[in-house]
């Protein structure tokens, strides 16, 4: 296992506001997000005012490969959506649930209680859209709502089982360093200055950068202790014998700082004295959430979320009502394999194709990006797909995703 992971927590590009791929749209408008892994986009672009949404409807459908990233959506959703909660104590929520493999007591509290409220609306749906109605899981199957429910129950930490995300965490360090260990500080660093900051995220600084790496706490914005594990960061594998095992499989040297905390219209966060940033990427994070917040909507009535459970494209292949609906649809930087002759039977006329980069996966030498990004356009334009997006071939970190269209 690398230092990506076998799965992700946080999208690999900063967040974007997609509705200025929507604008001109006169029907309503279905949005696609294949392994997305966090809610960063939608939020961003229900809160962007840019679509009106008490004339269009708006359906945004999630399709991850893991349950508990469906899980995570509902919750950092639901986070987002809470009336009970002020914006800044909001956003400190967000980002501790979001980023941190150790959160406050607190933190625990909420997320074990509303554990028990998202597992009466996994079992009656009917209860859900009369108090959630922003979030369909009506496109699961049976089983997938009993995973579902299964993986809230553990949420609560009412069990007698230990989840070590902090003996985990150190243990994933070990292999991944190697022989590179007993510097791992400098190791940290390296990763960062020569390739976070030469890929785009100057701003996350060495002390939020080498807390994450060390010990998986990327966000601290409040005094109190940071040690209950994060058990929304738990998933599951099959160790022997089909016997499974609970742990941390994650990235452990991305960080979930690129989605909120590496860009802003907010120029003043990126100011520098003597060539130093005066701010960090929790700075950053911070503004972002609090404008998504503080601009979101109380009326969602005419926005769907719509979370399906899948590891390729065939729920949407297969059903006639799927052709040709999307306006777009957006595939993450680890998932362009599934750029193939599926897509584009999807699109909607003039719809438009956003593939992320991968370019923060740290594993992902410039080399190989490269390769990367070249089959990329390959797969593209073997789907009869154009690049409206101005591309150098030697400078694969230009872009944070690529747009196509039919």
């Amino acid at each position: 296992m690398n230092g990506y992971g076998m799965l992700s927590w946080w999208a690999l590009s900063p967040s974007k506001n997609l509705s200025s791929f929507l604008s001109g749209k006169q029907n309503d408008v279905n949005v696609l997000l294949i392994n997305n892994h966090d809610p960063g986009s939608i939020i961003k672009t229900i809160s962007g005012n840019k679509l009106d949404f008490s004339d269009q409807k708006v359906t945004f459908y999630v399709l991850e490969p893991q349950m508990e990233q469906l899980a995570r959506h509902l919750l950092l959703l639901y986070i987002a959506c809470d009336a009970s909660l002020g914006v800044q104590e909001k956003v400190e929520l967000y980002l501790e649930v979001y980023g941190n493999s150790l959160i406050r007591n607190a933190t625990n509290e909420y997320i074990s209680t509303h554990s028990d409220l998202f597992m009466k609306w996994v079992t009656d749906l009917d209860v859900m859209k009369s108090q959630f109605p922003l979030v369909d899981l009506t496109l699961l199957k049976y089983k997938e709502r009993d995973y579902l429910d299964a993986t809230l129950k553990f949420w609560r930490g009412r069990d007698t089982y230990v989840f070590d995300i902090h003996k985990m965490w150190d243990f994933r360090v070990r292999e991944t360093l190697g022989g590179r260990y007993d510097v791992k500080e400098n190791a940290f660093d390296w990763d960062r200055l020569m390739t976070l900051h030469e890929r785009g995220a100057g701003i996350i600084q060495k002390q939020e950068y080498e807390s994450f790496r060390s010990k998986g706490l990327a966000f601290e914005s409040r005094s109190g202790d940071y040690d209950v594990p994060n058990r929304t960061l738990s998933s599951p594998i099959v160790v022997e014998q089909g016997i499974m095992k609970r742990g941390y499989f994650g990235d452990i040297m991305t960080g979930p700082f690129i989605s909120f905390g590496i860009e802003s219209e907010n120029e003043s966060l990126f100011k520098k004295s003597n060539n130093i940033y005066q701010h960090n990427s929790l700075d950053v994070a911070t503004y972002n959430l609090q404008q998504c917040f503080d601009n979101f909507p109380s009326n969602t009535e005419n926005i769907r979320i719509r979370l399906l459970h899948g590891r390729d494209l065939q729920t949407f292949t297969s059903k006639p009502q799927y052709a040709k609906l999307f306006d777009l649809i957006y595939i993450s930087g680890d998932a362009v394999g599934m750029l193939n002759q599926q897509i584009p039977p999807l699109l909607a006329p003039d719809g438009s194709l956003l593939v992320e980069s991968p370019k923060f996966i740290i594993d992902l030498k410039k080399e190989l990006l490269t390769a990367v990004t070249q089959g990329l356009m390959e797969k593209a334009e073997n789907c009869n797909l154009s690049c409206k997006t101005e591309t150098k071939e030697d400078c694969p970190f230009q872009h944070n995703y690529l747009h196509f269209k039919l």
